[in-house]
């Protein structure tokens, strides 16, 4: 059985724990030697999440009352369409285009030995919006702003969990040009857990959905 690779940014920072074909599991770990973090993960301003709201309440409105599927147009390309129940006519789903920063995700760990900063995860570099470059031009220049996540002082250390569902045979058949070091980054969720002095995963602090 091959076991999924661990993302190569994580690969200076973790130590792993255990792994099968569709996750792994890491102990955070500083180059210095500290397991001690503070961690922090990125926020919307109010202003932002009002245009993330604003622009869901919309896509709702488009797709309220009818079936959604994705079907070939006259052109012969996939899109999605849709249609009021059993006997309306299919017709093309217009949905308004998002925020660009609505799907960027970055949670990032400072070591409280040494002091040096280390990014878990940026879902503009790591995942599979990344590998299959699903992020906006815009989104790429979005500037996070930060939230602290509460560390349980009882915590031994930080575990992440990463799970991606897709083998590398699905991979290379979405992404067929695609590079071996490709799949090695791509991944669709990343969790960060407290682990106890037994080894027993604790509280569960955040995470990254990059699907």
């Amino acid at each position: 059985m091959k076991s999924l690779p661990v993302p190569p940014h994580l690969k200076p920072i973790t130590q792993l724990q255990e792994a099968s074909e569709i996750h792994v599991s890491l102990r955070l770990c500083c180059p210095c030697g500290s397991l001690g973090f503070m961690l922090e993960q990125s926020v919307f301003t109010p202003e932002e999440q009002a245009a993330i709201d604003a622009n869901e309440a919309a896509a709702d409105a488009q797709m309220r009352g009818f079936i959604v599927r994705p079907r070939r147009n006259e052109e012969g390309k996939t899109v999605l369409m849709r249609k009021r129940w059993l006997f309306g006519r299919w017709e093309p789903l217009d949905l308004p285009e998002p925020p660009p920063f609505i799907d960027v995700r970055v949670i990032r760990a400072t070591c409280c030995a040494c002091g040096k900063q280390h990014t878990l995860v940026d879902s503009r570099l790591h995942g599979n919006l990344a590998v299959y470059g699903e992020i906006p031009a815009e989104g790429l220049q979005w500037q996070p702003h930060w939230q602290r996540v509460a560390v349980p002082e009882e915590a031994a250390w930080l575990t992440i969990e990463v799970r991606n569902e897709s083998s590398l045979e699905e991979f290379l058949q979405c992404l067929p040009t695609a590079a071996l070091s490709d799949y090695d980054n791509a991944f669709e969720a990343l969790e960060i857990f407290a682990t106890d002095a037994d080894g027993q995963l604790g509280e569960f602090l955040c995470e990254a959905e990059t699907y």
